[in-house]
């Protein structure tokens, strides 16, 4: 049986090994090597066999990353392997090689780093509401306790991501992250639209184009990237809705959980698209 054991800033410590245990939590305000090691000791007794590290390697060009300082100890201590996902959208994160070369320039150079997807992806069986199946990277199978080290940030669909994000988006494959993002793609209005151009710099999956304006919805990935620059910099002619063919019409969608103002409303699978300037006649 494979081991969780989760770190979040400001120090979390998280230990379960199945999904029926209870989850025992321990806190601490000691954010330090030391402080990590302090707050281990209390569920090392879980940690067995080959040891992985989940890590976030972070941004070229950000800070907003755990420091690879923080866990080196407790990484050294059980000779455990770094190991992260690619990512979907196109920069360094994206592709093996220079995503162990961004990892070793942030810090990351004490450890062996494994990135989980870099040879495939295996599909693992998933009893849940949404999924029966997902994709995870194909090295999973070589670890037998992962370490998962997490920081709290703000996420435009969920509200806030961390341990849980960094397990169920972090260790998906390309394929199981395309899936977690498939729910909602951008649509546009073209009479507001001023073909600025914006929208298409924006775009890291290179899915839109101008003259005339297309998203192309088999590349598009979901991250709604070019709706938050056409917010700020366009006239709002971009915007998210859900794909009537995926959702599962449970209700509970984040993002209409997380609308303070109930902007977020269903309109007929006959009406996919409700422009926002126009009343809808429901």
């Amino acid at each position: 049986m494979k081991s969780l054991l989760c770190f979040i800033l400001i120090l979390t410590c998280i230990s379960f090994s199945s999904a029926q245990d209870t989850a025992l939590v321990y806190f601490t305000r000691d954010i330090s090597p030391a402080g990590v090691l302090k707050v281990y000791e209390k569920i090392q007794s879980h940690c067995h066999g080959k040891v992985a590290v989940k890590v976030h390697f972070g941004e070229e060009g950000n800070q907003n990353f755990l420091p690879a300082s923080l866990m080196k100890d407790l990484v050294l201590k059980e000779n455990a392997t770094l190991v992260e996902t690619n990512v979907l959208y196109v920069g360094k994160r994206r592709y093996t090689e220079s995503h162990i070369q961004l990892a070793k320039d942030h810090g990351f150079t004490y450890a062996p780093i494994d990135i989980l997807d870099s040879e495939g992806d295996i599909y693992m069986p998933m009893q849940t509401k949404h999924y029966k199946e997902i994709r995870m990277g194909s090295h999973m199978d070589r670890y037998d306790t992962f370490i998962i080290f997490s920081h709290y940030k703000g996420h435009g669909l969920s509200g806030f991501g961390g341990a849980i994000k960094n397990v169920g988006m972090g260790m998906a494959a390309i394929g199981g992250k395309m899936a977690q993002h498939a729910s909602t793609v951008p649509t546009y209005d073209t009479s507001k639209c001023t073909k600025c151009g914006r929208c298409v710099t924006q775009c890291p999956a290179g899915a839109i184009s101008l003259n005339p304006l297309y998203i192309d919805t088999s590349k598009c990935i979901g991250c709604g990237k070019c709706v938050k620059g056409c917010s700020a910099f366009g006239n709002g002619s971009l915007y998210l809705q859900v794909r009537h063919d995926r959702c599962k019409n449970c209700n509970e969608c984040q993002i209409a959980v997380a609308c303070p103002s109930r902007a977020f409303v269903r309109v007929p699978a006959s009406h996919p698209y409700l422009l926002k300037h126009r009343k809808s006649s429901g």
